[in-house]
């Protein structure tokens, strides 16, 4: 049964859980060698000093050293990826002109499979280390729960050609919220990508919940994957060797989560959107929505070449028009419906008036309020191109959205329901 709120779920089945992956079973994988707490040289520790195991080990002279320590103990609040740069070629003088790179440089290290786990071991970064809780691969057949072991392969399409679909599932009080519609909404994706799943439904959906037991986690959310698969650098899924599936559980709180109290300031992001076929299916590719992130304000809204809004980048839009009716854009052309159409159920069973067409984002500004929905997360867009919605702060209408999320969760949960 899941863990989480003292109360169990049934699983799908009985039959044996999802196995967990050993890292020495990682030789079989492609990673030789077995990942260890192996010692190794901690970059924050003082210099030029004899240098001695985090057991009390004998010194060891390494020229200018550092102190030795377990990494995966150790707990300087910096750990970034550069620790190896000081062993990539930078040799001295070579911008002097004339120089030239040859034997008298440093060349780039070529690493054993023992070294390369030991370096991924060193390189767990915090937000990892406190969130990170288990990841299932189809390609090791099992799940990890060292983030350093969650890694996917440079050759499988979903890296280098964005060949693959994901959503992500709320993991709420141990459960997780509205998963069947999110696993239907997967499966269109991956049939509308050319994608057959490795896995069937029930075994897919067997994989997620043993990968959120792995975790111990009771809130979060649940990432899930399917790609192309492996088989070299090409475009043409021809040579792919088999379809591909990732399951990963993280803590870390929702982008919207920083944005409740306050409210997000958005405009209309000069970012194009994906062409509407592509919309409703949730791709890998989230250049467009990376950039619009970035692009001015907390969000760039998408809209169509008629002013309409279609999307935020984090969810979907909705506006509270004078009189109170609750207006939201249609659901056939974005990839984030699934958490507005509840709302929308749960606003129609409440009594309240709800309209559904298209919004143009001039309405933005007369409205009396407006927000976006995204997992179980609503929150008050408070600023319309630099200008004020309402007073300017979340109002009635997004705090009353947010208690009927809240209450859905708390029956379901108490039902036992998935």
């Amino acid at each position: 049964a899941i863990h989480g709120a003292g109360r169990p779920i049934t699983r799908l089945s009985r039959n044996l859980p999802t196995a967990m992956v050993h890292p020495a079973a990682l030789r079989a994988s492609g990673m030789a060698g077995q990942a260890t707490r192996s010692r190794i040289l901690c970059p924050h520790a003082p210099m030029d000093q004899p240098s001695t195991s985090a057991r009390g080990g004998a010194p060891v002279a390494i020229g200018r050293v550092r102190r030795r320590c377990d990494r995966l103990l150790c707990r300087h609040k910096i750990h970034e990826f550069s620790l190896w740069r000081g062993e990539l070629p930078s040799p001295p003088g070579l911008d002097t002109p004339g120089a030239v790179a040859g034997a008298a440089t440093r060349a780039t290290p070529l690493l054993t499979p023992q070294r390369v786990l030991d370096r991924l071991n060193a390189g767990v970064h915090e937000n990892a280390r406190a969130h990170f809780g288990a990841f299932f691969s189809s390609e090791l057949g099992g799940i990890v729960t060292n983030p350093a072991l969650m890694a996917i392969h440079i050759d499988d399409h979903l890296v280098h050609r964005g060949h693959g679909v994901s959503t992500t599932v709320p993991l709420v009080q141990g459960h997780l919220y509205q998963l069947p519609r999110y696993m239907q909404a997967f499966k269109r994706s991956v049939y509308q990508a050319g994608i057959t799943l490795p896995l069937s439904g029930s075994a897919m959906a067997r994989v997620i919940m043993d990968t959120v037991a792995a975790s111990k986690k009771s809130g979060g959310a649940v990432k899930f994957w399917a790609s192309a698969g492996r088989g070299g650098t090409g475009i043409s899924t021809k040579e792919c060797v088999e379809s591909t599936v990732y399951v990963m559980v993280t803590s870390e709180p929702s982008q919207l989560a920083t944005y409740q109290e306050k409210g997000m300031a958005a405009h209309a992001s000069n970012i194009p959107p994906r062409p509407a076929a592509f919309r409703a299916i949730g791709s890998t590719d989230h250049l467009q929505n990376a950039l619009a992130m970035g692009d001015g304000s907390d969000v760039g809204v998408f809209t169509d070449g008629d002013g309409n809004i279609l999307e935020a980048p984090v969810g979907c839009i909705g506006i509270v028009a004078k009189g109170g009716t609750v207006v939201v854009p249609p659901f056939e052309n974005t990839a984030h419906y699934i958490s507005m159409q509840r709302l929308v159920e749960l606003l129609e069973k409440d009594g309240a008036s709800v309209e559904q067409r298209p919004v143009h984002a001039s309405e933005m500004k007369t409205a009396t309020e407006a927000f976006v929905v995204s997992g179980c997360d609503v929150v008050a867009i408070t600023k319309w191109e630099g200008k004020a919605i309402g007073n300017g702060k979340p109002g009635p209408s997004t705090d009353a959205f947010a208690r009927l999320f809240a209450n859905d969760v708390a029956a379901q949960t108490n039902n036992g329901k998935l």
